[in-house]
């Protein structure tokens, strides 16, 4: 992939949200409920336009939030990374810009994440061709899956076993 399709297909994260019970990161890509649906370019839109803050999850996982009191959006460090260039401890917490996002200059591919940002119609025709990239390499080199248990605000995580686990998908 290139800088240009690996922006484009992360842009997948305007689809949906984030749940702490599956992942420890707690809310939606972009800031409307009624939106998580919508596939378009909310995503890089609210990533561009809003003054994001690092904040701390309720399992202890930073997370990237903005509104009042960060109440609204999510982002991870590697959707930032798509738009801010920082520096990271090991435990995800930025060294760069710890108050505020417009802290810290653009990333190499800021430009990209601001183009999709303004031109809805560019972003889907760069996602459609990522996309096709993407399922067209099939899986010839996937491993079998290995799932191993996940500690979250103290609670074991269930363990997928083989009836709860599909086969990988094969494509034409």
């Amino acid at each position: 992939f290139t800088e240009r399709e690996s922006v484009a297909i992360m842009g997948a994260h305007t689809l949906g949200r984030a749940n702490i019970q599956n992942s420890g990161y707690n809310g939606g890509w972009v800031d409307r409920a009624e939106d998580e649906d919508r596939l378009d370019n909310e995503f890089y839109g609210d990533m561009a336009n809003e003054r994001w803050r690092q904040d701390v999850s309720p399992a202890g996982k930073w997370q990237w939030k903005w509104g009042r009191n960060n109440s609204l959006g999510l982002m991870l460090n590697a959707d930032m990374a798509l738009l801010k260039d920082f520096t990271m401890v090991t435990d995800g917490r930025s060294l760069t810009f710890p108050r505020d996002s417009n802290d810290c200059s653009d990333s190499g591919t800021g430009d990209i994440v601001r183009e999709y940002a303004r031109n809805n119609a560019a972003w889907l025709s760069d996602f459609a061709d990522a996309f096709a990239k993407m399922v067209q390499n099939k899986n010839a080199g996937l491993l079998p899956l290995s799932v191993t248990t996940t500690v979250l605000g103290g609670e074991e995580a269930p363990r997928l076993g083989p009836a709860m686990m599909a086969p990988p998908m094969m494509l034409p």
